[in-house]
């Protein structure tokens, strides 16, 4: 690298005269090593409070984990009682459903049978009866081979009963006399507009 001085020629020599002689310093021998040693000292000091100040953060943050893990241990006992109730309530719900089922079928049930015996010839008896909550099944015996569409017309009159299907009429014998069995079936139902 090429270097151009731009400076007078009696200049320079002034110049080169300041540099050598320096600046006067004024100052106490050692003075860069004590200040040195206090930056240090500020330093450490500076860096070990942090270290105080974190180690203690940390502390209490370890502290906070161990009272919430006993914590934890003590709701985990008190989620599992919970849970215990949660399922017998799903348990007694599902009973619950099936009383209120049952009561419900059982009222539609007296109904039937009360119709059944209301709506039921004279000479007709009843020997089999199959009832669900949608369906009948029928059989009986009568003398009169009359009888049994009378009791299909009385049947279909119920407002718990419809579709009434005779299902067969035979001959058979009861004690010694000649009589005729029949079968029917038929849907049931609650009335309409209510149970």
């Amino acid at each position: 690298m090429i270097r151009i001085n731009l400076i007078p020629k009696e200049e320079r020599k002034k110049v080169r005269k300041k540099r050598r002689m320096g600046v006067p310093k004024i100052g106490i021998p050692g003075i860069d090593l004590i200040g040195s040693f206090v930056l240090l000292l500020i330093v450490g000091g500076v860096l070990f409070f942090m270290h105080r100040g974190y180690t203690a953060r940390i502390k209490k943050v370890k502290e906070n984990i161990a009272v919430a893990k006993e914590e934890l241990k003590k709701l985990e006992s008190e989620v599992k009682v919970v849970k215990s109730f949660e399922k017998k309530q799903k348990e007694l719900n599902v009973l619950i459903d099936l009383v209120k089922e049952l009561n419900k079928n059982r009222s539609l049930m007296i109904h039937l049978l009360d119709e059944l015996n209301y709506r039921k010839p004279d000479y007709i008896w009843y020997t089999s009866l199959n009832l669900t909550t949608t369906s009948m099944n029928l059989e009986g015996i009568t003398f009169s081979n009359q009888l049994v569409p009378q009791l299909m017309d009385n049947l279909e009159k119920s407002a718990y009963i419809s579709n009434v299907q005779l299902v067969e009429v035979q001959d058979g014998d009861f004690e010694g006399h000649t009589v005729k069995t029949f079968s029917i079936t038929a849907n049931v139902h609650p009335p309409s507009g209510g149970k």
